[in-house]
């Protein structure tokens, strides 16, 4: 639950202004693995590990709803959000379908597109 009030708010093309997506341009490796995380308690966010093909942490997506609030998107293993969705606005909330906007994080960075 904290982690949806604490984190993953917002992107910040700031933090990746200097840093290139790791994997020859891409955020995940050609192969992984997906590990979600389970907990025992009312499970509100949803965190999903990945994992590369030597076993090591590459980051997690993370799913986010409280009620009002959703967010869904992949945060690197050094907590750098590089795309996030939100709601399309606020009826998205109440309608039958879920409607997102995706942002890549890294995009408008000084010197990116």
């Amino acid at each position: 639950f904290w982690i949806g009030v604490t984190r993953n708010l917002h992107c910040d093309p700031d933090i990746l202004r200097n840093i290139d997506p790791p994997y020859e341009g891409q955020l995940l490796p050609a192969n992984f693995t997906l590990v979600e995380r389970k907990y025992l308690l009312i499970q509100f966010t949803k965190l999903v590990d990945v994992y590369d093909a030597e076993r090591r942490h590459v980051g997690y997506f993370y799913d986010i709803n409280l009620f009002i609030i959703m967010r869904f998107g992949f945060s690197d293993a050094k907590g750098r959000i590089w795309f996030e969705a939100r709601y399309a606005s606020f009826l998205s909330r109440f309608k039958p379908i879920i409607e997102y906007i995706v942002q890549r994080c890294d995009a408008g960075a000084p010197g990116r597109p």
